[in-house]
């Protein structure tokens, strides 16, 4: 669980650090008003889709989706909490620059919310695959294969598989 917090530290840093990076150093945008809440959103999108099963595993894309598209709303409601609690707390390295404080700074709030929003989806949905080996035990019925065509296969079906269709009757 503590890989799991690091690892999601870890990327919602680097992600919501480069994002924060490009906006404020690069094209010289400072987060205020709405702006800001659609920046926070985009990083918290971003570092979602990234965070827990990556999105090219195979199934693993409308989960990468609803992650993106609900950290859109979450990272603006993280981005509501950092102006809310930290607005005023200034950055001294930021001092000649007219950001110089968390909420005005893309470079300073992205990487909170991306941080905290990947360290949730890394808790909920980082975990080890383990359908594979847990999908064959999920129907209760087991299949004794022949090798020839002709012999019927033998179908045994498990106590409590009987008793479930029991009790729907």
């Amino acid at each position: 669980m503590v890989k799991r917090l690091v690892l999601g530290l870890l990327k919602g840093l680097v992600i919501g650090g480069a994002l924060g990076a490009l906006f404020f150093l690069v094209l010289g945008i400072n987060g205020s008003g709405a702006l800001a809440y659609v920046l926070a959103g985009l990083a918290a999108a971003i570092a979602g889709i990234f965070a827990g099963q990556p999105p090219w595993r195979q199934g693993a894309w409308v989960g990468t989706i609803l992650k993106g598209t609900f950290g859109l709303g979450v990272g603006a409601a993280l981005y509501w909490v950092v102006q809310r609690f930290l607005g005023g707390v200034p950055i001294p390295a930021l001092g000649s620059v007219s950001a110089s404080t968390i909420a005005e700074a893309p470079i300073a709030f992205m990487p909170i919310v991306a941080a905290v929003y990947s360290m949730l989806i890394e808790l909920d949905d980082g975990g080890e695959d383990n359908s594979a080996t847990a999908g064959a035990n999920k129907t209760g019925v087991r299949v004794d294969g022949s090798t020839s065509e002709d012999e019927s296969q033998d179908v045994e079906v498990s106590a409590s598989s009987q008793q479930q269709k029991q009790n729907r009757r």
